[in-house]
Parts: C-alpha cells; structure tokens; sequence
C-alpha cells in the first residue's frame, strides 16, 4: 500500500513539473514575442523578421502561435511583401475576437483590411473591417493604445485617398497625426504629413503642404519615409518653379532608392529629372535624361507608362530634329499603345471576372448570414412562445390556486358559519326557553299570590291586604323591569325590524313574548292588563306592522306569530 501510494507521488510530481516547465516556456515565448513587437512598432521591420525566423513555430501554443502570425503579417507588409489572400488576416480576427478590447484584435482587422486592399478585393470587403475597427475604438476608447488608434487612423485615410474621398482622408490623416504627435512616433507623424502634402498640393495649397514639409522631421525617418519625404520636397521646387533645387533633390534619391524595400523604378526618378530640365528650358539635358529613364525601365508590364515616354521622346527628340529617334519613339509608342490597350482590356476582364467571384462569394456569405438570422429569428420566436405559454401556464396555475385557495376559505368560514350560527340558535333556544319559563313562572306566583290572598279575605283581613299590597308592588316591580329585561339589543337579535319600524317599549315586549310562545294571559298577567286589553293591543300592533309590510322582509313570519 505503502508502495503504490509513493509511486501515485512521483507520477503526480513529474506531472507537476512537466506543466510547470511548460507555463514557464510558453511565458517565456510570450515575451520574446512582446520584445520583436516593440521592434516592429519601431519600424525595424527586418530585424523583426530576423527575431521571428529564431523560433520554431511548432513548439509554440495556440496563443503565441496566432500571436507570432500576427508580427509576421505586419512586418512582411512593412516589407512590402504581396498578399496572395487574406486567410491569415481572417484566421487571426476569428481568433482574437474573443478578447474584443484587446489590442491584437483591433490591429488584426486593421490588416485584414490591409491585405483585402492590396489583393485588390472589392471596396465593400476592404472596408468592413476597417469600419468595425473604428467602432471599437469609439465603444471603448480608454482600452486601445494611441498607436493602434492613429495606425488605424492612417489606414482609414489611405484607403479612402486611393478611391479619391480626399474630404474623408484629409480627416483621418489628421486624426493619424494629432495622436502620432502626441506619442511621438516619428515615422508615423511623417507618412502622415506627406500623405496631407499630396492632398494640399492636389488642392493648390501650395502654402500649407510647405508648412507640412518643413514640420517632418528627417532624423530617425525610415528609409521609405525618407524616400518620400525627399521626393515631395523635389515636387514642391518643380511647382514653386525652382528646377535646378529639384534636381538636386531628385538626385538624392537614387542611392535611397537602393535601401528601400520593394519595387522603386529608377527610370521615374529619371524621368521626373527631364521633367525638371524641360522647365528650365535645357532641352538636351531633358532628352538625355528621358533616355535614361527609358533604358532603366524595369518593368515591361506597365506599358501605358513606357507609351507616354517613348511618346514624350518622340516629341522632344522630333522638335530637336532628330527625325530618326522620333520616327522610331513613335513606332515604339504605337507597339506599346496598342499593347497597352489589350493588356488594359484584360486585365479589366480579369479584374470584373474577380470582383463577380468575389460578389458571389459575399453574396454566397450574406444568404448565409441571412439564413443564420432567420434561424435565429425562429429560434427567439419558438423561445417566445414557449416562455409565453409558460407564464401563461403558470398565471393559470396561479390563479387556480388562488380560486382553489379562496373557495377553501370560503368553505371554511361557512363551515365556521354554521358552527356558530348552530351555537347561537342554541343560545337563543335556550335563552327563549329561560325566558319563557321565568314568565311562566312569575304568572303562576301571582295567581298563587291572588288565590292565597283570596283565602285569608274572610278570615284574616289585615293578612289579605298585606298580601294584596306585595302583589301589587311585585306586578309594578316586574313592570318596570321587562323593558331592561327585553330590552333593544335583544329584541333586534331575535326579531329584525328594520330603523323605519318605530315601536313603543310594550309593543316590543308583547312581540317578544309572542316570539317566546308565552300564553296570552300570561303576557296579560306580565304586563298587569286584561285579556281584553291585551287583544286589542295586539291587534293595534299586527295592524301597525301590516303597514310597514313592504319594508319588512320576514312579515310573514312575524304577523304568523299572532
């Protein structure tokens, strides 16, 4: 027992240990990639690219895993490497949404839109996630950093300078370079004041896109911002009229040109050069140069461009009288013209063809959504029905228990009722029968009282006399009290007149004897009256209620008593 007990300790020990080493290189994973992130916001996109080539993909979890795709899709694009599809950009906002506030989550949708943009999706699709980029940073505006905000601002106003909104760029390129400002990212402030330079300049502000220039800092600059920075300068000596400046300035450009990643095509500095010379009026220098410029052409694909050169150079070498290059500039342009229109139309054939499978696709995506909604709507409706049957299921029940409750306690105090009113016919019976025998009884004493009186008239005068006074004190006493004895609350308990039925207190005592079935001459004897007085009090009385019948209801039973 002993035994297993220690083996069960060393397995849960390693266990322990293999987890704990595990946490300990993914956090350690976590931070190396945290320091190339650093790196990258710097703009030190190749030594990030360096950084990331050091790990081995395979051993990372998901988290890091996702996170190191995320570095590398943004320095390959500061890279300008091309997009073939946006699948990793989809795949890393599917994964991040879970941590909606989180800063990866808004810089994926930000390159998602970046790729969709550069493999020439439609506007729509490039948009989206820009636009949900931006309503995130305005739900919850304390939970991004400002660079995130002012890229996202950046990007937001190049692709809307590409579709020619320039209102809405110009808006953006400001928001990009208000917080560039504020965090101090050079690089940023840069790109975003050239890109306000063009729109101004387009604009002919020629005034304000100088202010702009001269507010860019050139130390630090990356080589590509440099590069832009250098040529818009040489732009604005060409339109403030200052050739020999602006060639000065496009000549800086070549040896920048070399440490600039991607596609920068020499013969347009070449070109820009001639352009420079034709305006200063040196005529040579601008044919010479335009030759440069198309013996340096590095792409044959874009052959609109090379057409307007050659044309150019047919011009300017025909005006030169250099008959033999112009004839042969022109043939070439014509060649070039021709080509260019073929590849033009097919290329819009593709770029049609490749916006419908991209239609289709979105249409394909929006019937699912729909469907998925309709779904959803169905679902919400079954639920309401079903919570709607359940409350009105249970406020049935409800009010079932509470009639079922109700009638129980109705039943009970009838119950309760008729207990009581059983017990109170009892009292009453009881009470009737008391009162009818002390009547009784008291009629029989004084006519033992009237016979013993009339016993000792002859024999004993004095004796008679004192019993007839005692009589008589003993009628009146009784007299007096049979009104407190039957008095209101006793005769209304019994007999329910209503308040319109006045009657005087003898009245209500012959009604209530008659209600005890007390013997008429006993009631006489009672109340020290005759017989014959007695019948015609009750028959005042009968008549008296007779009258008030309809404001009786029991008149029957009450006249029944006569």
């Amino acid at each position: 027992m002993k035994g297993l007990s220690f083996r069960l300790f060393i397995r849960f020990s390693v266990l322990g240990l293999i987890l704990v080493s595990c946490g300990q290189q993914n956090q350690a994973d976590l931070e190396r990639l945290k320091s190339i992130d650093v790196v990258l916001t710097a703009n030190n996109a190749e030594a990030a690219l360096d950084s990331l080539a050091l790990f081995d993909v395979t051993k990372l979890n998901k988290y890091n895993q996702t996170y190191y795709k995320l570095l590398s899709i943004i320095a390959e694009d500061k890279v300008y490497k091309n997009f073939e599809n946006d699948s990793v950009a989809t795949y890393l906002v599917d994964y991040f949404q879970r941590e909606k506030t989180s800063e990866n989550y808004l810089r994926s949708l930000i390159f998602q839109g970046i790729a969709r943009y550069r493999i020439t999706m439609p506007d729509s699709m490039v948009y989206t996630p820009l636009k949900k980029a931006e309503d995130l940073v305005m739900k919850f505006p304390d939970s991004y950093s400002l660079f995130a905000k002012s890229l996202l601002a950046y990007y937001l106003g190049a692709v809307n300078d590409v579709h020619g909104n320039q209102a809405l760029a110009e808006a953006y390129y400001k928001d990009a370079l208000k917080l560039a400002n504020i965090t101090g990212e050079n690089n940023l402030m840069a790109s975003a004041s050239i890109l306000l330079f063009w729109i101004k300049l387009f604009n002919n502000s020629k005034d304000e896109a100088q202010e702009l220039l001269k507010s860019v800092r050139a130390d630090n600059l990356s080589p590509d911002n440099l590069y832009d920075l250098v040529n818009a300068q040489a732009v604005l000596y060409l339109k403030s009229n200052q050739p020999d400046s602006a060639v000065v300035k496009y000549k800086e450009l070549f040896p920048l040109s070399d440490k600039v990643p991607g596609k920068i095509f020499k013969s347009n500095i070449y070109y820009s050069i001639s352009q420079a010379f034709e305006l200063k009026g040196v005529k040579d220098s601008a044919l010479f140069y335009l030759q440069q410029a198309i013996a340096h052409i590095a792409d044959s694909s874009y052959q609109r461009r090379n057409y307007m050169m050659y044309h150019k150079l047919g011009n300017m070498s025909y005006s030169q009288g250099l008959y033999d290059l112009s004839a042969d500039s022109y043939k070439k342009a014509y060649n070039l013209l021709l080509a260019s229109v073929d590849d033009i139309t097919e290329k819009k054939v593709l770029e049609l063809e490749k916006q419908f499978n991209y239609s289709r696709v979105e249409l394909a995506a929006l019937k699912q959504k729909q469907r998925s909604q309709m779904i959803i709507i169905g679902i919400c409706f079954l639920l309401f029905l079903m919570g709607f049957f359940v409350i009105t299921y249970r406020l049935k029940l409800k009010e079932n228990r509470q009639r079922l409750a109700k009638e129980t306690l109705m039943r009970l105090q009838a119950e309760t009722d008729i207990v009581l009113n059983k017990k109170e016919a009892r009292q009453k019976e009881h009470l009737i029968a008391l009162y009818h025998h002390l009547t009784r009884r008291h009629a029989r004493t004084e006519e033992r009282f009237e016979q013993l009186s009339y016993k000792y008239m002859k024999n004993n005068q004095p004796v008679h006399d004192e019993i007839q006074k005692e009589l008589s004190e003993l009628k009146n006493e009784f007299s007096a009290m049979l009104p407190e004895l039957i008095n209101d609350e006793l005769f209304n308990s019994y007999i329910q007149l209503p308040a319109s039925v006045s009657l005087t207190n003898v009245e209500k005592v012959i009604l209530f004897l008659l209600y005890c079935q007390t013997p008429s001459n006993q009631i006489a004897t009672l109340l020290t009256i005759t017989a014959g007085n007695l019948r015609v009090k009750k028959l005042n009385l009968k008549r008296k209620l007779t009258g008030f019948g309809e404001d009786v209801e029991n008149i029957d039973q009450i006249l029944a008593l006569f």
